[in-house]
């Protein structure tokens, strides 16, 4: 059996998925990984692969993207930790943005942004720097705790441009956010009835958000034209030139 590059930082990143594993409701698992860090991270597409069915019941729903966003990052540490490829530093101004899943009433065109996937959004873009700083400066032991808390001091300033680019760009800007831990990953969310029109028909759209003096939203790429204007009196889609 192979033996992890960094056994010291193996075992801690190790820990902290742990204890992540047990504040979220698995024991089980927090027990299993404690053994065997790898132990969730057979597949090399997804560290998260065999992990990506356990619930949620521990943590509050605030609590759910963050929870879900380190249950998909430290894995991957882990692995990086144990075949000796971990960076130490992410270039964030060399990224081209971060997506925002945007929900779209296909029959009247109203859009919504949930304070759940605006939080999801946040963390897909900030959690990887911090978890890697939080391993650098020896405060791996206490992340989960400090990300499950809130305690991140840029949270609050995401939170307040995420909202701005929003309503900049027509979305309402809501609250909460159905669907399962599958399905939110995927986007692949269940249709709900829209708040303006009252139809069960809407998607999921990945927006891109841009830092910036304004920050921005930009739709997807293909959907551009789409955006202006939305929809006829009738509620039909108007024809594409």
């Amino acid at each position: 059996m192979m033996r992890p590059r960094d056994p010291q930082r193996f075992r801690e990143v190790g820990n902290a998925l742990a204890d992540l594993t047990r504040r979220i409701g698995e024991v089980e698992w927090a027990d299993l990984l404690r053994e065997n860090p790898r132990a969730g991270n057979p597949h090399k597409d997804w560290g998260a692969t065999s992990l990506e069915n356990i619930g949620y019941h521990g943590v509050d729903e605030a609590q759910v993207p963050w929870a879900e966003m380190l249950l998909v990052y430290l894995p991957m540490l882990i692995d990086q930790l144990h075949f000796g490829t971990f960076v130490p530093y992410m270039d964030r101004d060399s990224r081209s943005g971060a997506s925002v899943t945007v929900r779209r009433c296909l029959a009247c065109g109203h859009q919504v942004l949930t304070s759940e996937q605006m939080d999801r959004s946040i963390a897909i873009d900030i959690l990887p720097q911090v978890i890697v700083d939080a391993l650098e400066q020896g405060t791996i032991s206490t992340l989960v705790d400090r990300v499950l808390a809130g305690d991140l001091p840029e949270v609050p300033a995401r939170r307040t441009a995420l909202r701005q680019a929003a309503i900049a760009a027509g979305i309402h800007v809501g609250t909460g956010g159905p669907g399962s831990k599958k399905d939110r990953l995927t986007l692949d969310l269940t249709s709900i009835p829209c708040e303006r029109c009252g139809k069960q028909e809407d998607r999921a759209e990945s927006w891109t958000y841009r830092h910036g003096n304004p920050p921005s939203l930009e739709p997807p790429a293909t959907e551009s034209q789409a955006h202006a204007p939305r929809v006829t009196e009738g509620g039909a889609a108007p024809p594409s030139e």
